[in-house]
């Protein structure tokens, strides 16, 4: 009773709760993404819809942007519109692949001579002379 008697106000439980309303619609008013692929159901539930994913909060929207499904999906997009777009426009000659570059995109490899390595050097360069002729004495002995 006292404090009432100060001058302050009483607001009773419906009154409060239509504030608390209130003030809660006037903040989701201003957190709602605005996006070409976010989307708000009747429910005011957002979700994606490049990705059919709905999105829990409107704080994960940047979330979901960078995601990887997310972003598969939007190159997807691009590469379906720049399809598009080239068959319309003229598309410019493309240079020729070099000569040395196989039918299926690869090198070709040098052609190298019976018993030499790709660096032109004898397959045998390496090794030692006694080397050499112990492997042929255990060739022969074996």
């Amino acid at each position: 009773m006292a404090a009432s008697k100060k001058g302050k106000k009483i607001v009773n439980q419906e009154e409060l709760r239509r504030l608390m309303r209130e003030k809660q619609r006037q903040t989701s008013d201003k957190k709602r993404v605005e996006s070409p692929f976010a989307k708000y159901n009747s429910l005011g539930h957002l979700s994606c819809v490049l990705c059919s994913v709905q999105v829990k909060s409107e704080l994960l929207w940047p979330a979901h942007i960078l995601g990887k499904q997310h972003k598969e999906k939007v190159a997807e997009l691009k590469g379906a519109k720049g399809q598009q777009a080239g068959t319309q426009q003229l598309q410019p000659a493309k240079r020729k692949a070099p000569d040395s570059e196989d039918v299926n995109g690869k090198k070709a490899k040098p052609s190298t001579a019976a018993g030499q390595s790709a660096s032109g050097l004898p397959g045998d360069f390496f090794e030692k002379r006694g080397e050499q002729e112990a492997v042929s004495t255990k060739k022969s002995a074996g």
